[in-house]
């Protein structure tokens, strides 16, 4: 049990660090030091750095899909509602002080080769949001739309701190909702 939670541990600690200055600036000796473990425990559990951003990686889009789309889509909450608390989450996440904008987004850019297995979680992580907004509007062609809404309003909430993007974001979800 002790091995599987420093993997998490490190996992976590990688994300933070990952998240605050990027993929490529961050290297193993850093994740080591933050994490307060042995170089030999790191290579235990990861083969490489790129093991360890697939990893953030894929517990980003556990904690989403667990923790926000799964309760929502379970929920008796009409269509509009659980839109409205997708972005309620949203904005939580846009206004705690761990927010440093998209790991996904910073992943497209600091990871462009797509064969890149990076590139397959974030092809993952969109197909998921993608596959909760067509199943909650039972439509691909809104889903998409609405999409493109969610991502920019991720990229307005780092520039601007949050604040206002959520609310930007529902008022034009609502717009396009009554199309």
């Amino acid at each position: 049990m002790k091995t599987h939670s420093k993997k998490i541990d490190i996992i976590q600690t990688a994300s933070k660090l990952f998240n605050q200055y990027g993929y490529k600036a961050v290297g193993i000796d850093r994740i080591i030091q933050e994490s307060k473990i042995a170089k030999m425990t790191l290579y235990h559990h990861f083969k490489s750095k790129d093991e360890i951003v697939l990893d953030v990686l894929g517990e980003f889009i556990r904690i989403l899909s667990e923790e926000v789309l799964t309760p929502i889509s379970e929920s008796d909450l009409t269509a509009p509602k659980k839109l409205k608390k997708f972005i309620e989450n949203y904005h939580e996440w846009f206004v705690s002080p761990d927010f440093y904008g998209c790991p996904f987004h910073k992943a497209m850019a600091e990871f462009p080769d797509k064969n890149h297995p990076v590139q397959m979680k974030i092809k993952e992580h969109h197909q998921l949001l993608m596959s909760f907004f067509t199943k909650t509007t039972n439509s691909k062609k809104l889903a998409s739309k609405i999409l493109l809404v969610v991502e920019g309003s991720v990229i307005q909430a780092k520039i601007t701190s949050g604040t206002a993007a959520s609310n930007e974001a529902w008022t034009i979800i609502s717009c396009l909702l009554k199309t």
